[in-house]
This record gives structure tokens, C-alpha cells and sequence, in this order.
């Protein structure tokens, strides 16, 4: 299949094998399939509404996906404009309908103004470059407060926020809120204050600050990449997850997993390593966290006088250090939790420079079972994990994927414009 323009198909068709070898002449008109085509006196072809799209890949050849057909019942979004005008009808139903660029957008919260109550399905289109950079003010994300909402098949891409409190790609505040199949890849950074609010960052997630309300408002099969850093000799810093901030109120957590690091900064101070975990930062009551893992790292680094630790599991109120976690933060383990199957990388996530460390008395091992990375690479350690359906492996060669993005999945060969 050629990306060149052609004025007649001559070649006929050709089998999936032949269709990108545009290099061979005689395939050079050929395309894989002619059907639902208009042709033009010309001989050209053109696409008919709700086929299959042709389109270019990065590599050169020609790929094809199956087209999104427009629901009925939902409002469709092919713009920036589309997008923002969410917040004229925060009840409706929306869907995204092709990749959307957010650079140089000066962007306003979703939500920001009264709760978004409403669903937004992202057909596993890509959102990209959503910059939101606050200075020292405060709510960063591509929603700010959602209430018995539906948020899926989201995934951002190159997000940068910066700010000091509140701030995560996707949602600030989620209250009884489904969100299901998103993603996210960018990087927060603290405040831009000086003196004792220097770098401060307070509430910052991966994906979504808080979430709360009833078991409906479940967060499954979700996944980041996400670098959080903040932090000086005389910076705050509280409540930091690589997925969540703050889960809690029976929102649970299920087949999800975060990579990239946690990297904070700071001092002597009450308010240093409060509740920061590579996956999860506070508390979650009342809330399950299931068949997850955690592969990044938290490194604390003191410019001052004390030493440079890393804890795996901590307790409230400890010393500074002993509530930066692997896995999950200060108050992550209660009596009306339960967490099953939950695993990290305990080489990924680094070694202290000064050992010994210590597990805090409150957070057993229970919550996470430390792994090596060659034991996270095989599919046998993953017990209870659904690898038909939910999750995928390259055995020996990487960790888990969830199938939404795995090597064999639409949304991966989209992305790479490969064959489907």
C-alpha cells in the first residue's frame, strides 16, 4: 500500500503480508481491500463515512483501524474547542472522536466551577501535551471535581503541571466516579515559592488526587508513567502517589499499575515524607486494592543533616523518611482495607545508600510483596491474575501489561500504525 497519491488501484488487491511493500513496483497500486469506496472520474477512491480509515505510518507504510462509529446518544468531540466546551453542559455524555493536541492551550479545569456529572469515553484517543504550570497556585489537571461521573479509554500524554497543591493529569477530586482504561506519561513539579514555601508540593498523583464515595466509583485497569518531583531545604511536602493521592470512601482500586519516581526534596520538617507512596500516597479506608503493582522508585534526598533513607512500609507520624513507600504511604494500611495480590520491584525501587532501614510497625507485608525484577518478568508470580483478559506478559523479558496496551492490543497497533 502506498502513501503516495494514486489515480487507480491496477495492482488489485493484495494479502495483509504485501500491502505495506510499496517498494515492490508491481504492488506499488495495490491496496488490501476495495469495498464502501466512492471512486471519482479519475479513478481515485475515497473513503465512505464509518469505514475503515486509511492512514500513514510513522515508518512509511500505510496501516488501517477500525473507525469509531459516532454514538447517538453521546456528543462527539473532534476539537480543542469541543473539549473545553465540556464545562457548558457538565451533565452530558461526550466522546472523543480522534487524538487531541493541547499545546500552547491555555487550559481551564473541567469541572472547575461546579462537579462534572456526566461520562467522557476517550476511545483510546491520545490527549496530548495538556501544561498547566501554577506557580505557587493551586488545581492542575484535565478535570478538577467529577460527582457520579464516568471517566474511560482516557490517556494523556506529555502532560507537564506544576503548582503546589492538587494536581494530577486526569482528575483532582473524583467522588463515586468510575475510571477505567486511562493512562497517563508526563511530569509534575512543586511550587515556585521562596523561603519556607520553597518547592512545596501538597495532594499530587499520577493520575488522580483523591477519589471517595461508594464502591461504584472504582478505579480499574489503570496505569502511569510519571515523574513527581518537589522539594527543598525548606519545602512541605504531603500526600504524593504515583497512581493516587488519596484513595478512600469505598472507591477501590483493581489491575492497575505506576512507574516512574517519586523524587523529593527537603529537610528537617514535620511535613517532609508525609504519606508518599510509588503507588498510593494517604490513607484508604473502607477500599480494596487488588492485583496491582508498583515498579517505581521514591527517593528522598536531605541537603541538610539528616541521612538519606528509604522505608518500605511506614507508620503515621514517624520520624521524616518512614512514610516514602515502594508501595503505598503513611496510613495505607487500615483494619477496613483489604488488599490482595499486590506486588513491587524491589530492586527498581532502589536501595538506601545507609542502611540498615526499617518497616514501619503499622504496614505489614501483606499490603505488597516485594519482588525481584526477574521474578516480576514471569507470569507464575502473578498469582490470581487474569492473563487471558486483563493482563498480558512477555515472558523473562518485561513486566505485565494490561491488555488495553499490551503488544497485542487495537489501541498499541493504532498507536504504531501497524496492521490489524
Amino acid at each position: 500500500m502506498s502513501n503516495e497519491a494514486i489515480v487507480n488501484f491496477g495492482g488489485g488487491e493484495v494479502t495483509k503480508e504485501l500491502d505495506a511493500r510499496s517498494d515492490i513496483e508491481k504492488y506499488d497500486s495495490s491496496c488490501r481491500t476495495l469495498q464502501n469506496m466512492i471512486p471519482d472520474v479519475y479513478g481515485n477512491a475515497s473513503r465512505r463515512p464509518g469505514t475503515e480509515r486509511i492512514i500513514s505510518g510513522p515508518k512509511g507504510a500505510g496501516c488501517y483501524y477500525p473507525a469509531v462509529v459516532p454514538d447517538p446518544a453521546k456528543i462527539q468531540i473532534y476539537t480543542v474547542a469541543q473539549l473545553q466546551a465540556i464545562n457548558d453542559d457538565l451533565a452530558g455524555d461526550y466522546e472523543i472522536m480522534n487524538d487531541i493536541n493541547l499545546e500552547g492551550i491555555s487550559w481551564t479545569q473541567l469541572g472547575s466551577v461546579a462537579d462534572f456529572t456526566g461520562s467522557l469515553d476517550g476511545n483510546n484517543f491520545i490527549i496530548s501535551n495538556l501544561t498547566m504550570l501554577r506557580g505557587e497556585g493551586d488545581y492542575a489537571g484535565l478535570f478538577r471535581n467529577t460527582d457520579s461521573a464516568t471517566l474511560i479509554h482516557i490517556h494523556l500524554r506529555d502532560f507537564v503541571l506544576q503548582g503546589n497543591y492538587y494536581m494530577a493529569p486526569l482528575c483532582n477530586n473524583a467522588d463515586t466516579t468510575l475510571i477505567t482504561h486511562c493512562s497517563a506519561t508526563g511530569s509534575i513539579t512543586g511550587s515556585t515559592g521562596t523561603g519556607f514555601f520553597d518547592n512545596d508540593i501538597h495532594h499530587a498523583a499520577g493520575l488522580i488526587v483523591s477519589t471517595s464515595g461508594t464502591a461504584a466509583g472504582a478505579v480499574n485497569n489503570c496505569w502511569t508513567d510519571v515523574t513527581i518531583t518537589g522539594g527543598s531545604a525548606n519545602a512541605r511536602i504531603s500526600t504524593v502517589g504515583g497512581l493516587i493521592g488519596t484513595p478512600g470512601g469505598g472507591a477501590g482500586i483493581q489491575d492497575c499499575y505506576t512507574r516512574g519516581s517519586i523524587i523529593l526534596v527537603g529537610t528537617v520538617s514535620p511535613w517532609i515524607g508525609s504519606q508518599v507512596g510509588a503507588f498510593v500516597g494517604n490513607g484508604t479506608q473502607f477500599n480494596d486494592i487488588k492485583r496491582c503493582y508498583s515498579i517505581g522508585s521514591v527517593p528522598q534526598v536531605y541537603p541538610g543533616n539528616l541521612p538519606t533513607l528509604i522505608y518500605v512500609m511506614g507508620d503515621e507520624g514517624g520520624d521524616a523518611g518512614k512514610n516514602r513507600q515502594p508501595f503505598g504511604g503513611a496510613t495505607i494500611q487500615r483494619d477496613d482495607t483489604t488488599y490482595e495480590y499486590n506486588y513491587w520491584d524491589g530492586e527498581a525501587a532502589g536501595t538506601p545508600p545507609n542502611p540498615p532501614y526499617t518497616l514501619g510497625p503499622d504496614c505489614p507485608d501483606e499490603i505488597a510483596t516485594e519482588k525481584t525484577t526477574a521474578e516480576m518478568y514471569a507470569e507464575a508470580t502473578f498469582e490470581t491474575w487474569d492473563f487471558d483478559n486483563t493482563w498480558e506478559i512477555v515472558e523473562g523479558v518485561s513486566y505485565p501489561t494490561l491488555r488495553l496496551d499490551g503488544p497485542d492490543s487495537d489501541f498499541k497497533k493504532r498507536r504504531d500504525c501497524e496492521p490489524i
